[in-house]
């Protein structure tokens, strides 16, 4: 059981911009820390710009 001010201190992270997000178990093992999860997302969404940007086109 989560103690009262263990809980407090999540609340006042969560209060000061902290994004706090749970992922599920299988997710755990393949992003065991912040830094993993971080690097993935940061990954994700240079993946999603690039793809969105405007093609340019080639000279024939």
């Amino acid at each position: 059981m989560t103690s009262l001010v263990a809980r407090e201190a999540s609340y006042r992270r969560a209060m000061a911009g902290t994004n706090l997000v749970l992922i599920e178990p299988d997710l755990v093992r393949a992003f065991p820390d912040s830094a993993s999860v971080n690097r993935a997302l940061r990954l994700l969404a240079d993946t999603a710009r690039a793809a969105a940007a405007p093609k340019r086109k080639r000279k024939a």
